[in-house]
This record gives C-alpha cells, structure tokens and sequence, in this order.
C-alpha cells in the first residue's frame, strides 16, 4: 500500500485486520495497494432509512502510521482540526489490534519476528504473555484474550491473561486461525478436515475449552468468522458460490449459509474486511476489483439492501465502525496517498484525518 515498507507490512496487516489477517490456511498474499491516477469522491447507492448524525462522536481514531521508523502507533481525534499524535512506540513495529479491557497491540521484530502482544498503561507498552514467532488475532473474552499464535505449535488459539499466564485451546497439527469471541464462544478457522472450514468451541468458566464443532462444509474454503453484536449469527467469507470470497451469513450451530447479497460486481476479486454494526442491522466489507481498486460497502443484513458504495479510482480499506453505528472510519488513497478518513454510513460527510506523506493505515475506533 503504500510505501517501499509494504512487504514488512503484509504478514500484520493480515493477522490484526481481521481483516484480514489470514495465514497458513488462508489467503497471507493481499495484494498491496497502488496508489490511483486521481481523487474520485464516494457515492451514495442508495439512502439509508434514517440520517445518521451530522457530526462523530467524539473521540481518538488509532492508527498506524509509518511516518517514524519502526511503524508505530498514532491517534487522532475525530473533533476538531486534525492533529494526529503518537501513543505508542518501542524498538519494533507498534500495530493497535483490539479495544476492551484495555488497548491491545502487536508487535513484531520484523518478516522473521518474533511478534508479541502488548497492552498500553500509562502511556507505556507493557507486554501480554509470550513471545513468539506468530501472535496475531487478539480478541477479548471477557476480561482475558483469545490469540493465535505459535507457542506450541504451527499455530493454534491460546486464552491468556493480562498477567500472561495462558491455557491453550486447540490443538491442531494443521492450524488454528482467526479467532472471533462473543461471551464464552469461540468462532475460528481451521483446515483440521482437510479444507479451510470455520469451527467453534466454547470456553469454561475454569478457561477450559470444549471439543470443537465444525460449523461450515464447503470445497471452497471459509474463513474470517464473525459474530453478530448479539450473538445470533455469524458472518464470514467463502468462495462456495463462484470461487469469489463473498460475505455470507449462518445461525451459530452453523446450518445452511446464506449470502449478504444475491451477487457482486461483475469482474469482482474478492470481498474482504467484513465489520458488523454495534446494532448489527448493517455489515460494512471492501470489495476489491481488477485495476487496483477497493470499495467501501455498508450493506443492510435482513434483505442486502446497498446502502451506500465507494466509486471511482479509489481503493478504500479496512473500514472500522464508530460505537453508536453512524460513521466508519477507513484507510484510502484516495488523494494519491494512504490516509485516514471518516465518513457517514450513508456516503455523506466525507472527512480526510491524516496528511502525512507516510502510510497511515489500520483505523481502530477508541471511544472515551
């Protein structure tokens, strides 16, 4: 994306977005984005039902940005004039990952690692368990973190504490990957059956796991699990359809999958960075097209209404949700460089945040 830096940067981009962040058995080879002949502005689809707010809530947007070396982390408020600022720095590359009981961040050493996971207090990064040649994927469960990473294993999920101590929860000789919690339950991704399906496992109040479940069949391959805000559904991204990666929807026992929507654009590469609303009506994803360019989808889940869609020389990327569900802030390059914005579910209010020549990526909501 972005700068001669972008190798460096790939393996992390995959494991923190969730984007994103698929290896082993998933697709580790995102393509890396160019930057576009000119500055196209968004278009609206069609209208939402009702008008988000005209202005964000206020709070601090964090992300990463490449103007000082190693990357390190920067926030910038959402009022105001813009003034990104820099939270988080150390000898190795800084990557905000997960908000909960408290800022969660990857670091990494570099292409050969280790990586790490480490939680901000008091202004310094304070590390979170063991290191290890893979640590990626952190989601909460609770007031302790589901991870996957290499401590014992290929790969496989491990609950640690924010004291370090870990109990590990799969164990695979063909990987676990991509970990997503809601209560007690486990979404993630594995090819133990031969393809790259998602399973689930529930986790005890002693940390300990119950056998997995295998939630999909496919020949394609499934992978970047979900969990709606409620826990109801599930969505994730599969090629089952036309060997595109699509968004489709399931119930938590798993069942038969539905698509978000009947079809995509003609010609469309893939569907990737799905993110569910807070009040779980809408899933945002990116939709990449041939000619290096991604568009920003908001799409309504009951019926796959389009409720607003990204045009033109854009490449529009890993979109993260406001916490009351009217805004989404996302990576673009947009005005020939990568940059942080916000802009309203409906398409409306565009806002450009970061102006550095640097890449600025991977936008993370931190709300007071």
């Amino acid at each position: 994306m972005r700068s001669a830096s972008a190798k460096s940067r790939e393996p992390l981009r995959l494991a923190l977005a969730t984007l994103l962040a698929l290896v082993g058995c998933k697709d580790d080879t995102k393509p890396t984005p160019s930057r576009p002949a000119s500055t196209t502005s968004a278009a609206v689809v069609s209208s939402a039902t009702t008008s988000p707010k005209v202005s964000p809530p206020a709070a601090a947007i964090v992300f990463v940005s490449e103007r000082v070396s190693p990357k390190a982390a920067f926030s910038v408020s959402t009022v105001g004039p813009p003034k990104p600022g820099l939270i988080a720095r150390s000898d190795d590359d800084v990557f905000p990952a997960a908000s909960g009981e408290a800022a969660l961040f990857v670091q990494s050493a570099g292409d050969e690692g280790p990586e790490w996971l480490s939680r901000l207090e008091g202004g310094a990064l304070v590390d979170v368990g063991p290191r290890s040649r893979y640590v990626r994927n952190p989601t909460w469960l609770g007031s302790r973190v589901v991870v996957e990473a290499s401590y014992q294993s290929f790969r496989d999920l491990f609950l640690l504490s924010l004291d370090g101590t870990k109990v590990r929860l799969t164990k695979s000789d063909k990987g676990a990957f991509e970990p997503h919690a809601h209560g007690r339950k486990v979404t993630y991704v594995s090819n133990a059956d031969t393809d790259t399906e998602v399973f689930s496992l529930e986790v005890g109040e002693d940390g300990k796991p119950s056998e997995p479940k295998r939630l999909t069949w496919s020949k394609g391959f499934d992978k970047s699990p979900r969990w709606s805000p409620d826990g109801t559904q599930i969505a994730f991204l599969s090629t089952r359809k036309d060997r595109v990666p699509r968004v489709f929807l399931m119930q938590p026992d798993g069942g038969k999958p539905r698509p978000l929507r009947s079809s995509g654009a003609e010609g469309a590469l893939a569907e990737q960075d799905l993110r569910w609303s807070p009040d779980g009506e809408r899933i945002a994803f990116v939709e990449r097209l041939p000619g290096k360019k991604a568009y920003l989808h908001v799409v309504q889940v009951t019926d796959g209404t389009v409720e607003y869609r990204s045009e033109g020389d854009v490449l529009d990327e890993q979109p993260s949700w406001s916490p009351d569900g009217e805004w989404l802030a996302f990576s673009s390059t947009r005005n020939d460089n990568s940059d942080i914005y916000l802009i309203r579910r409906d398409g409306k209010g565009l806002r450009r945040l970061t102006r550095d020549p640097a890449a600025d990526w991977l936008p993370r909501w931190n709300a007071p």
